[in-house]
């Protein structure tokens, strides 16, 4: 009886089946790994100029293990292929109905195909790796760490490739047919990213005064937005090993809580999912509004997004509102009912989509939230902080220390807080009347910072008249504090700078009869000056610069279009890019005669 038959027995029974799929992943992994392998060495053993031992071992080191990242999207691609192949019956209802009478449970027969489907990639990857190494055996390549991150690669391979092959289950589960399984996959892989690209693209078009600024939690949203972001989201990042980065403990623990936890999910729909379910587009009849919604709804949003920027007109925004939204209806509607007679049958979700999809675009596109306007009363705020959008300085998140570290603009804005806001207040009022008014020709943009006396923090980006920015940055910089505070270079010690470069570069074509090297790039000429200041003169320079600083106007400051720039971190982009401009006169003085002792050696 079939009651009696062992679980192993059905397992080896279902891989017999599936023999072909195991042929397939070994042919795909023998080629990507061994064979490549093979080709690799056997060309880089006999060039002479490579075949030193060091040589062979560091391009075997190059070609397996971890860091691949063609061998992870391959080992994704397989774990979908699994999943469709192991349970495509639950799309025909014939193969249901034989199935479900065998005297087997579902958990028994979920198990069943889902460990005999995975064993046929298993196998097949598994023997590539080990044909891997013996093939740097052959070469003389083999140590302990080697055959170490041999193994964790092995276990990271297989891990994402649970990952993409419970995702891709889940899909199977929530669908009937096999198109729609195909859609549902791409829905759940690209769903969020995209609805997060439709949220910049309304925020950067409508939320004027938005102040875009790196999100940690934007980042990580996206890389948790599905099983296949997440299994990629930590290539190239852990330990540095032989043959890449070593991935931690912890990471691996993740990958293998997401697959068992999104086995669980397919398992409980599994149980529940009815028969009859074979054929239809969805498993569950009663999600089928709410998806169509959350997939007609952002298209017609984009596509009245689109209208704004072809015609900037509200008919035409209307317009593409209703016929995008009902025309992903419409297909979604076939999709499921596979009957052009039935894409109209129900004409309710045609006007909610609408109806919803109107209210979120119109209430950006007429900012009707007062965003782009908000103003708090002068009484209501505890302080303010501004910062011209120009600069590329890391500013302490600790009074008193410099630690340059890739600090998001509103970072520097918290730090830039100060309770004397008079002038600043007069910024925010010119910028939101440009707003409501129209911005005006001699206007710049600036970073602002509300703290009110609630804790309240709102951050925003304005377009203020110039001279009145001028003015009131001539009138703060006069205070030597926030000078300081605002120029962290003139509380640095010498010491702690690492590097120093001088960058300029003024493209005119005005003619300077002048052999100072110097003088010429500041008068404006086609010329671009580089000086990395040397070691020993760093001091000097700096010493000079900030002296330099201390008396400069904020209209001086303004004025540069030169700077230099200041390394204080062991990482070499992480730089600070300071103003410079012939009124310098010290530091100009300093590094002229730098570059002419330079020039002598």
């Amino acid at each position: 009886m079939t009651s009696k038959i062992s679980f192993s027995k059905l397992i080896r029974s279902e891989m017999r089946q599936l023999t072909w799929l195991t042929a397939i992943w070994g042919l795909v992994f023998g080629l990507l790994i061994p064979f490549r392998v093979l080709m690799v060495m056997s060309v880089a053993s006999s060039n002479v100029s490579q075949g030193s031992p060091s040589n062979i071992v560091d391009i075997f080191n190059k070609q397996v293990g971890l860091g691949r990242f063609e061998n992870l999207l391959f080992i994704l691609v397989a774990g979908g292929v699994c999943a469709l192949c192991a349970f495509s019956y639950l799309h025909s209802a014939v193969k249901l109905d034989l199935y479900h009478s065998l005297a087997l449970k579902r958990e028994s027969l979920f198990a069943i195909r889902y460990v005999s489907s995975a064993l046929t990639f298993g196998i097949a990857y598994l023997v590539c790796q080990v044909l891997a190494i013996l093939i740097g055996v052959f070469y003389g390549v083999f140590s302990w760490q080697f055959l170490f991150e041999m193994a964790v690669a092995s276990l990271e391979g297989i891990l994402v490739f649970l990952c993409s092959y419970s995702g891709v289950l889940i899909s199977i589960m929530l669908t009937g047919k096999m198109l729609t399984t195909i859609f549902a996959v791409g829905v759940l892989g690209g769903y969020v990213p995209m609805i997060w690209l439709l949220i910049v693209g309304l925020n950067s078009v409508f939320l004027t005064t938005k102040l875009d600024s790196y999100s940690v939690v934007e980042t990580e949203i996206l890389k948790c937005s599905s099983p296949w972001a997440f299994s990629l989201s930590q290539f190239s990042e852990g330990r540095e090993g032989l043959t890449g980065y070593i991935p931690s403990l912890g990471w691996m623990c993740q990958l293998l809580a997401l697959a068992a936890v999104l086995t669980v999910i397919s398992l409980m729909l599994y149980r529940i999912r009815k028969t009859e379910a074979a054929g239809n587009a969805l498993a569950f009849q009663k999600t089928e509004g709410i998806i169509k919604l959350m997939l007609c709804v952002p298209v017609a949003i984009f596509a009245a997004l689109i209208a704004y920027e072809l015609f900037e007109s509200v008919v035409w925004e209307a317009v593409f509102l209703l016929l995008f939204g009902g025309l992903s209806c419409i297909i979604i509607e076939f999709i499921y009912r596979w009957d052009i007679r039935m894409v109209l049958q129900k004409k309710g979700y045609l006007v909610a989509t609408f109806v919803i999809g109107a209210i979120l675009f119109f209430s950006m596109r007429f900012d009707l939230m007062g965003y782009n306007t908000y103003l708090p009363a002068k009484e209501e705020l505890a302080a303010m902080s501004v910062r011209e959008t120009r600069l590329n300085i890391h500013y302490p998140k600790v009074t008193g220390t410099y630690r340059p570290s890739g600090d998001s603009r509103k970072d520097a804005l918290d730090y830039l807080e100060m309770d004397d806001f008079e002038g600043l207040y007069r910024l925010a009022e010119s910028g939101v009347s440009n707003i409501q008014n129209g911005i005006h020709d001699k206007s710049i943009y600036i970073s602002l910072k509300y703290r009110t006396k609630s804790g309240k923090e709102v951050y925003r980006m304005y377009p203020v008249e110039e001279k009145l920015y001028l003015d009131v940055m001539d009138e703060l910089i006069k205070d030597q504090k926030f000078r300081e505070r605002y120029f962290p270079i003139l509380t640095w010690n010498a010491e702690d700078i690492r590097r120093t470069v001088m960058q300029a570069g003024l493209y005119l074509t005005e003619e300077v009869d002048t052999d100072d090297i110097i003088e010429r790039a500041f008068y404006g000429t086609d010329e671009y000056i580089y000086i990395d200041v040397p070691a020993g003169d760093q001091e000097r320079v700096v010493q000079a610069y900030c002296k330099d600083l201390k008396q400069a106007s904020w209209r001086d400051i303004w004025a540069s279009e030169n700077y230099l720039r200041f390394t204080t971190d062991q990482v070499s982009w992480q730089a600070d890019l300071y103003p410079l401009n012939s009124t310098f006169e010290n530091t100009m003085k300093v590094l002229g005669e730098i570059q002419k002792k330079t020039e002598k050696q």
